[in-house]
């Protein structure tokens, strides 16, 4: 219960990025045929509007998170559920852009390349969250889900930067 109400409070926001990713995609994906140029200048807009919204809304909920617990939940909620919904609201941001690489590199017909990266990333997850949760439980759990995310984000954008994406947002 510590551990899933605040990461169900922090995830129901990537419906926001799931739906920018469905209305994304099918764009990007068209114009990657035509204008591989025009298909990166709307990646990036949309890639920088889920930075900007994604990014303050889980600093928002970051800081309103004590609040929202304890409105919903009451007392029956530990400081151990701050922490971890604090953490897991940076593993939902990571996860969000990395949604976004992971819809360009789809949109690119590179479905190879993320299929294998989330086949090496499981074992490894899973060996950190063997190590972390005994050390520091349900914290340890959050920054394991977190790490993973932050990783996978970094992997994804490499992986999208060596099929043809660059980043300007000067135009957007």
């Amino acid at each position: 219960t510590s551990y899933v109400i605040p990461y169900e409070i922090t995830i129901q926001s990537m419906i926001l990025v799931g739906a920018v990713s469905t209305v994304a995609f099918p764009s990007i994906s068209n114009l990657i045929r035509t204008s591989f140029a025009e298909a990166l200048e709307c990646f990036n807009k949309w890639l920088l509007r889920v930075l900007l919204i994604m990014g303050g809304g889980m600093l928002c909920l970051a800081f309103l998170l004590p609040f929202i617990l304890k409105l919903w939940v009451g007392d029956y909620i530990g400081d151990d559920s701050i922490s971890v919904g604090r953490i897991l609201c940076l593993g939902v941001f990571f996860n969000a852009l990395g949604a976004m690489f992971y819809s360009f590199l789809h949109a690119n017909a590179k479905v190879k390349e993320t299929a294998i990266l989330h086949s090496i990333e499981l074992p490894i997850f899973i060996l950190i969250l063997i190590i972390l949760i005994p050390r520091h439980g349900i914290v340890g759990a959050a920054v394991a889900w977190s790490l993973r995310t932050l990783v996978d984000t970094i992997v994804l954008a490499v992986l999208s930067y060596f099929s043809g994406w660059r980043v300007k947002f000067a135009n957007c």
